[in-house]
């Protein structure tokens, strides 16, 4: 396939059309203005391949985005939801965070 042949296809729809051939010669011909060639074929190898080679690590932010709305998560004091906990995490866990959009709590 010609590289060239993908235009008017969304990104999306470019690498099922350039299975079974190689999918370097995309990249020759300035349709693609950045691109990198992942050697590893096991999706978790490729994340941290990805992560590695454009320095990505530095923008993380763990703990911060709430895992069922992505609200803000923000510090909460113990105190103010221990009505909420179990008795076990409560004794355990003393960094708490709320959810600012659905109130959900997280701990560390």
């Amino acid at each position: 396939m010609h590289p060239r042949s993908l235009v008017g296809y969304e990104p999306d729809d470019w690498v099922p059309r350039c299975v079974g051939g190689s999918r370097l010669p995309i990249l020759n011909h300035g349709l693609v203005t950045h691109g990198y060639y992942l050697r590893a074929t096991d999706p978790r190898e490729q994340v941290t391949e990805v992560v590695r080679r454009f320095h990505l690590a530095r923008y993380f932010t763990p703990f911060t985005r709430c895992m069922a709305c992505n609200g803000a998560l923000i510090p909460v004091a113990k105190k103010e939801i221990a009505h909420r906990l179990s008795p076990e995490t409560s004794r355990h866990v003393d960094d708490f965070r709320v959810c600012s959009s659905c109130n959900k709590v997280y701990w560390q």
